[in-house]
């Protein structure tokens, strides 16, 4: 479920970027570059929206076990990871691979 309340777009910075992924405001992914989550991802070069401000379906690290109420931080590649002493994105709702997180 996706709950916009603020959505910007960046441009891509990288070879691509996959739907459901956090995203820096320069276009690229990686740990401490959570400026939002992609709705449909995009190719080099391409603007792409960016969920700001809201909840956002976000693809989970294979391997990282997620219950609702943890704290969610972006991985090197943009999916995310539990970090409940750094993560500031509550965990909402999770199913299968997807959590939704609440970006503020």
């Amino acid at each position: 479920m996706y709950k916009d309340i603020f959505v910007d777009t960046v441009v891509c910075k990288i070879a691509e970027i996959s739907p459901k992924r956090f995203v820096g405001i320069d276009g690229t992914t990686g740990a401490n570059k959570e400026y939002g989550v992609t709705r449909k991802g995009g190719k080099e070069k391409e603007a792409i929206d960016v969920v700001v401000v809201g909840i956002a379906e976000v693809e989970i690290k294979t391997g990282t076990t997620v219950v609702a109420g943890d704290k969610a931080r972006a991985s090197d590649d943009g999916y995310l990871i539990v970090d409940n002493t750094n993560g500031v994105y509550p965990i909402k709702n999770v199913s299968g691979n997807i959590a939704e997180v609440v970006l503020r």
